[in-house]
């Protein structure tokens, strides 16, 4: 769940209910389909415990990264990337994805493995995996909002009634 993003669309005057639901429709299947595309892979990266503030990680745990990488047991480039350790939580949320959109939001459905809960508790020791993969930044909120306006004003402009001109 991204949350923070918030847009208001008016609907047109000449469109119908059911065609501006449907152009918001598409307008969200497209930012969804965006965000997977060209934000998640930026979640794995070094740098975007920085990039997104992640909950620090205590010292145990990066001790024990660090050997394992003197030892070369987190593989796939985890050594420098606070969301890697073996690399099976990347390669299960980038593999696929299926985005469901409806005329207010999208949902996109990603499969991961079993320690990231999306219902994280707070008292526990674990940072909220869930929540530090679908965070954005301002900066790629207001890609995302560019996104979902091009593509609700294109759908707009479908509908638009073509006007008369008198000679």
């Amino acid at each position: 769940m991204i949350n923070g993003i918030v847009i208001t669309i008016r609907k047109p005057a000449y469109m119908s209910n059911r065609a501006y639901k449907e152009a918001t429709r598409k307008g969200f299947k497209a930012l969804g389909e965006y965000w997977f595309e060209n934000m998640l892979d930026s979640h794995f990266e070094p740098g975007a415990e920085r990039k997104y503030n992640y909950r620090p990680r205590s010292a145990d745990w990066i001790k024990g990264k660090t050997r394992g990488a003197a030892k070369e047991k987190n593989i796939n480039g985890g050594a420098h990337v606070a969301n890697v350790w073996t690399g099976r939580m990347r390669d299960a949320l980038t593999r696929y994805t299926r985005v469901r959109a409806f005329p207010t939001r999208a949902t996109l459905i990603m499969v991961g493995p079993p320690y990231i809960k999306t219902r994280h508790k707070p008292e526990s020791n674990q940072p909220n995996k869930a929540a530090e993969v679908t965070r954005v930044t301002t900066r790629q909120s207001r890609e995302l909002s560019r996104v979902l306006r091009a593509t609700v004003e294109k759908e707009f402009n479908r509908h638009r009634p073509a006007e008369e001109i008198k000679i």
